[in-house]
């Protein structure tokens, strides 16, 4: 959500430097909101993006954590301002330090009052202004960072992201206040530890290509008093102890002491509630992971909000479950298992307040579902440290489609493009660039999809006149019409783009020979596109002329080094302008002239052939930006995979990260020894 909303701001501020009308008003918060009923499961593409992540980049990741996270949150200058790590820093030992302070809080539940860091009080007690003066300051200690794939099998395999770090809870500890009514003593539970003792957990990401959902996160082993594996077993009060102390007053203390005599140490009856918090991080985690399901279960799909889709029944979790009609989840027909949850987004955008500058309907809109999980493949790699590690491909869904779900005024019914039939599907070792770290492939389908639903919504029905350039005026048509001259003298005028047909794309290899497109890599297709050209005469916009042609554009991308910078530069090669564009019709709606303005098209092609070296020479390469201290670089770019009528089934782009240095150098490199 934070993504889109940072790539939606980008938006709004091209929109801005581009004329668009109110785009610095516009409040990115409300450009994408929630949709009032679940996208339906129809319209959503499998696979529609598929993402490499590489052995390489894992190594790089767990080889410069410190750097990256350096240049992220540390400092004054760092790039992303985060409150609660404002005054993080690196010691003199190499831990990154991170001071927190925890306002008291206070949660009844059962009866039961929890107080967090109420000192030791017994209640959070508050100032005049209503700031928290009960608190906790401690200190995280992040030591180290590992971030491996784990491969099994072929369809099998963990990521699991590891973190070292020490906790300092100070002089005064971590405090957890209980008691459970007014007649019941106020116990503190004191965690104290000091910044040598280390804490190891981390978070298992389970991929399992054959299970209905090929992802599951589950907790991975945490020491030093709380153990997970998976989250079937929670092991609690480990600790020493001068690690943790229970304090319940002086005369309920001498009880404990006397029970600690007889072997109910304060770590014995912590232990004896594990089962129980057990109990409680289980269910939570669940309900965040699984899908549930209502009662009884309907025949509506869904993947995110509640029922289940083909393939899956509504079951209880246990016999108690069945009996309260609660606690429903998704399970796997054939395997038994309960389903996990698709971790996605769905929203509306409202894309049109954008372009309605330019004559685009703004109301237009797009309901959209993104869901990580379609497809998974695990490839083996290289041992590290005696564990296999991997590569991995992770599918994600995409739906998009047009609100509301009819055509716009400006746009006559079309068919819809058809998913593509997949010959050879894409193989990143085969097709991609040796040394890659990242491998985007997008669909085929995803994209002449977006731009159906763009056309339906009226999205493409744009105009643009005198008003965004001076040069589109009578003056600049009355060689070709010389009539327009007789309705006045470089009159304001506005060309109207009107499609008929939505544009669609098709990939090649990317191919280029002596600097001319051999094979592009993608071609932009418009098929009977209307432009409408319209003068102002008489104080009104008057229709001279409508020219109806075919547009064929081949685009290659050639990268290359900036010696100065270093940066990866690309840079667009277009084909020849005089041979994307084919009149079909120009001479009708033309009345309004006196010539006959059937040769006007030929005239434009010789203009266009004089404007071929001219445009070419204006085509800049452009390098991608630094991102959070991090350079990407690309690799390259392809068509991958085949359809059955012999063309790429995707589009492929390859890419290589690395931290950024102070000076804007690359602080290492790609192929550095790992």
């Amino acid at each position: 959500m934070r993504f889109a909303k940072i790539l939606l701001g980008t938006l709004a501020a091209s929109c801005l430097a581009l004329g668009c009308e109110k785009a610095g008003d516009v409040d990115v918060a409300q450009v994408i909101e929630p949709l009032p009923q679940e996208f339906p499961i129809r319209e959503i593409q499998k696979d529609a993006v598929i993402v490499r992540l590489s052995e390489a980049l894992f190594a790089n990741i767990n080889l410069r954590w410190k750097d990256m996270l350096q240049r992220l949150i540390v400092g004054t200058d760092a790039l992303l301002e985060v409150p609660e790590l404002s005054g993080a820093e690196f010691n003199a030992a190499g831990d990154l330090v991170i001071p927190l302070h925890i306002p008291c809080q206070e949660v009844e539940a059962d009866g039961v009052t929890i107080r967090l860091c109420d000192e030791g009080k017994g209640k959070c007690t508050q100032n005049a202004d209503g700031e928290m003066t009960t608190s906790c300051e401690i200190s995280l200690l992040a030591k180290g960072f590992s971030l491996q794939p784990q491969y099994k099998t072929d369809t099998s395999g963990v990521v699991m992201a590891e973190v070292e770090a020490a906790l300092d809870t100070g002089t005064t500890g971590l405090q957890l206040g209980i008691n459970y009514n007014s007649l019941s003593p106020n116990c503190t539970i004191t965690y104290k530890k000091g910044a040598s003792t280390k804490v190891s957990g981390g978070l298992k990401l389970s991929l399992d290509a054959t299970s209905p959902n090929p992802l599951h996160f589950e907790l991975a082993e945490v020491s030093d008093g709380i153990y997970v594996s998976g989250i079937d077993n929670l092991d609690i009060g480990t600790g020493s102890d001068n690690t943790i102390k229970l304090d319940c007053g002086a005369t309920y203390n001498a009880l404990l002491n006397l029970a600690g005599a007889i072997g109910f140490t304060p770590q014995k009856i912590l232990g004896l509630l594990s089962k129980t918090i057990q109990d409680g991080v289980k269910k939570a985690v669940d309900k965040a992971t699984y899908q549930p399901c209502t009662w009884p279960n309907d025949n509506e799909n869904d993947l995110i909000h509640g029922t289940c889709r083909t393939g899956l029944v509504c079951a209880c979790v246990d016999e108690d479950s069945c009996k309260k009609r609660g606690d429903m989840r998704c399970q796997d027909k054939a395997s038994g298992k309960f389903v996990t949850l698709y971790p996605g987004y769905e929203g509306r955008v409202s894309v049109g307040q954008f372009l309605s500058s330019f004559g685009a309907d703004p109301t237009a809109a797009f309901d959209f579902s993104a869901l990580v999980g379609g497809s998974l493949e695990l490839y083996e790699g290289r041992p590290v440290n005696g564990v296999k590690t991997g590569n991995i491909d992770l599918g994600a869904m995409l739906g998009l489609k047009n609100y509301p779900d009819e055509n716009s005024y400006c746009v006559p019914s079309m068919e819809a493009p058809v998913p593509q039939k997949l010959k050879k599907n894409i193989d990143f070792d085969q097709e991609a660039p040796a040394g890659h770290q990242i491998g985007l492939a997008v669909s085929e389908y995803l994209l002449n999809n977006l731009f159906y639903q763009a056309t339906r919504s009226g999205l493409l029905c744009v105009s643009v006149g005198t008003e965004l350039s001076d040069m589109i005026s009578s003056a600049l048509f009355s060689g070709f019409v010389p009539s327009l001259g007789l309705l006045g003298e470089d009159l304001p005028m506005q060309l109207a783009i009107r499609p008929t047909q939505a544009p669609y794309l098709t990939f090649g290899k990317n191919v280029l020979a002596g600097g001319k497109i051999s094979d592009p890599l993608m071609t932009l297709n418009f098929k009977s596109l209307n432009v409408d050209f319209y003068a102002l005469v008489e104080e009104r916009m008057a229709r001279l002329f409508t020219v109806n042609v075919d547009i064929s554009a081949p685009v290659a991308l050639d990268v290359k080094i900036d010696e100065e910078t270093k940066k990866t530069m690309v840079h667009p090669v277009l084909g020849s302008l005089t041979k994307m564009i084919t009149f079909n019709e120009i001479d009708y709606n033309s009345e309004i002239l006196t010539e006959d303005i059937a040769d006007l098209g030929t005239q434009i092609s010789g203009l266009l052939g004089l404007a071929d070296t001219i445009v070419t020479g204006l085509i800049d390469s452009y390098p991608l930006p630094d991102i959070f201290g991090l350079r990407f670089s690309f690799d390259g770019f392809t068509g991958m995979g085949e359809t059955t009528e012999g063309t790429q089934a995707y589009l492929g782009a390859f890419f290589s990260v690395a931290p950024v240095d102070g000076s804007g150098g690359v602080a290492w490199a790609e192929d550095e020894e790992q």
